[in-house]
């Protein structure tokens, strides 16, 4: 047909790795393509990558993903009853990680900053100051904001090049992390900044020991990131909906908002194809999937917002986290609020909404 002449003309003058896909077989691939996937003509995409593909990529015209430990980042569309799909190889590395003692020696002084930070809430819980307060919230607000930055910094370096983490909480699991019980914790620790920004958020998690194979650190960042993403293009009184399941031997993660949506090209800044803007939270989340041989979707949804899709192949074994061994802390709330911190403003950070 002449359509399909036409698309191996267009794959053809392309720089970037393109395959067209019709019922769901590869009819045609460019030469950037033969060089990172190798031949495939005839044959399933989907069986490409070690987990298949997410269906939503299949059916959405426009998505980007990394799947599988192919380390290939994805954007799907769709020409008639043909789906062109463009490669990009995902890096091994990131551009510029830092040096493992200079993040141990920023732990240690946020740690002696966060002390001042609660010796001055406490001092401004007893004066009632007005200014007391104010800069007690910024400085706290300040605080969670950093440690955001260094968490994320610290789980690339765990995922990325197997740096070992410093902190007891992490050191402890090589066991799995039940990410039911995680969920839980989070919805938990953002019901108070739900309510206040009237987001009506819910969890559909049925099923109990939904076991991965990552930190709690890692899982803790994965999900705020996740969660951050949509909060950040989600409007006071949007909607959040997550759902956990059990799917083909992996945990699904599915979150979807009713937010300002994203575009193609908003993608990829967030999954750090424009250098410039890093996008440093869900780059963070492919490479966790990565690590597992698990794979990550986003894609705007039809009438409006984002979906993205976590698939993280399930562990066996006692679980590192659930409702007994690891009760919800303050501890914990400060981990979950740090995630969305930037999200938030300094006045959510007043010293009487953190006692």
């Amino acid at each position: 047909m002449e359509y399909i002449d036409n698309i191996r003309q267009l794959l053809d003058a392309m720089s970037e790795a393109a395959i067209a896909v019709a019922e769901g077989k590869v009819i045609y691939q460019n030469a950037a393509s033969l060089e990172l996937v190798g031949e495939a003509g005839g044959e399933e995409f989907r069986m490409l990558f070690p987990l298949g593909l997410p269906e939503e990529l299949e059916e959405s015209g426009v998505a980007l993903a990394a799947p599988g430990r192919r380390r290939l980042f994805l954007r799907a569309a769709a020409y008639g009853g043909v789906k062109v799909y463009l490669l990009r190889r995902a890096p091994e590395r990131w551009d510029a990680p830092m040096d493992p003692p200079l993040l141990y020696g920023l732990r240690t002084q946020l740690t002696n900053i966060k002390m001042a930070a609660d010796r001055l809430s406490e001092a401004a819980l007893e004066s009632r100051e007005e200014e007391t307060l104010e800069v007690s919230s910024m400085l706290q607000h300040s605080c969670s904001q950093m440690t955001r930055l260094l968490q994320n910094a610290e789980t690339i370096l765990e995922l990325e090049q197997g740096f070992p983490p410093q902190d007891a909480a992490s050191i402890m699991n090589t066991a799995p992390v039940d990410l039911s019980a995680l969920c839980h914790a989070e919805m938990e620790g953002l019901s108070y900044f739900m309510r206040e920004h009237r987001i009506d958020m819910s969890l559909d998690c049925p099923q109990a020991d939904i076991l991965v194979g990552l930190t709690i650190r890692q899982c803790w960042v994965v999900v705020g990131n996740l969660l951050l993403n949509s909060l950040q293009h989600l409007p006071d009184g949007g909607s959040l909906r997550l759902r956990l399941r059990r799917e083909n031997g992996c945990a699904t993660l599915s979150i979807d908002d009713n937010g300002d949506g994203v575009s193609l090209e908003a993608l990829g800044r967030l999954f750090g194809a424009n250098k410039k803007e890093p996008g440093q939270g869900l780059k963070l989340v492919t490479a966790a999937a990565a690590r597992c041989g698990g794979s990550f979707l986003v894609s705007p949804r039809p009438g409006g917002g984002t979906s993205a899709r976590l698939r993280l192949p399930l562990s066996e074994g006692q679980s590192a986290l659930n409702a007994v061994s690891y009760p919800y802390t303050e501890e914990i709330l400060e981990g979950v609020v740090s995630q969305v911190s930037p999200w938030l403003e300094p006045r959510e950070f007043l010293p009487e909404l953190l006692v």
